[in-house]
């Protein structure tokens, strides 16, 4: 399995600094990781939100969203709760 940054998450995560942007990456290292354990789940806050569609959290309040392939976990944005909302409305 391996992970994929798209150019929105990329601009989205750009705006994230020091402890944040630590979080982030250790989020990404900790779903490589872990993804596909259901155990391991709850611990990364991964929550399922539509189809192939997965959240998990990189803190109290960044959120990442990813779409699970097969081979692959590429993530879409990383932000609030109500950049998430706003992101789901598009799908």
């Amino acid at each position: 399995m391996q992970i994929e940054l798209s150019p929105r998450f990329r601009r989205t995560a750009r705006r994230y600094r020091g402890a944040d942007l630590d979080r982030i990456q250790a989020a990404l290292d900790a779903i490589l990781e872990g993804f596909g354990q259901p155990h391991a789940h709850a611990g990364l806050g991964v929550r399922k939100l539509r189809g192939h569609w997965f959240e998990c959290r990189a803190g109290l309040d960044i959120r990442l969203i990813f779409r699970a392939e097969t081979d692959n976990l590429t993530f879409h944005l990383a932000g609030s709760h109500d950049d998430v909302k706003k992101f789901l409305r598009g799908l």
